[in-house]
């Protein structure tokens, strides 16, 4: 699972926290964390901003008794909250988590952030999630050309954020040692209703 989350904010002084919760102690630090419960495992990774670390709160963490503002778990409710914070500056957001599930004693693949113009995502396992910042496009907006620089292992790419079935070509070439793969208007690839393009890759060859 890959989630991309966008924030417009008023002012760049707002402060803007990403949180989740846990349903045990997860184990790990920094910006990867895993949940082990039962006999499930999931792996939850913060890749923007960039530089992210979970910060850890137990719940309660607030000490009122206005019934909007507490945070008291449900009975029998491991309360744990996961959070992470973007800088203050700008006024755009943006924050991007994966998470792996398996069994619990599976060995998880990694999560890596891609980047390129125009849109961002994550690299996991056999699979590239790009979206674009802009959002998704409306039915009818013009496409617009993309870009972005992932590994060369990863067999499917999912495009997300373009024209609902709007027309698209893709090529991709090598870049120091990665594929640059570009997303350009006009073409015999067709985005999904939902605006999704999906390409298979064989090396920095994609169709």
């Amino acid at each position: 699972l890959v989630v991309y989350d966008r924030v417009t904010v008023a002012k760049g002084s707002y402060g803007v926290t990403w949180t989740g919760h846990a349903g045990a102690q997860p184990k790990g630090t920094g910006a990867s964390l895993r949940i082990d419960v039962g006999a499930s495992s999931a792996q939850l990774t913060a890749l923007l901003p960039s530089g992210s670390a979970f910060k850890l709160v137990k719940e309660p963490s607030l000490k009122t008794d206005d019934i909007f503002m507490k945070n008291d778990p449900a009975e029998g409710v491991f309360g744990l909250r996961l959070e992470t914070a973007s800088p203050k500056g700008a006024t755009e957001r943006r924050f991007l988590h994966t998470v792996v599930v398996g069994a619990s004693g599976d060995a998880m693949p990694g999560a890596e952030a891609v980047a390129g113009e125009g849109v961002e995502g994550a690299r996991v396992d056999n699979e590239v999630v790009v979206f674009t910042k802009s959002g998704p496009s409306r039915a009818g907006a013009a496409p617009e050309k993309l870009s972005y620089k992932a590994p060369s292992g990863p067999t499917t790419h999912y495009v997300v954020g373009l024209v609902p079935q709007g027309k698209y070509s893709a090529a991709g070439a090598p870049d120091g040692g990665a594929c640059k793969i570009t997303v350009t208007p006009g073409g015999a690839l067709t985005a999904s209703a939902a605006g999704v393009l999906s390409l298979g890759a064989q090396g920095c060859a994609v169709k």
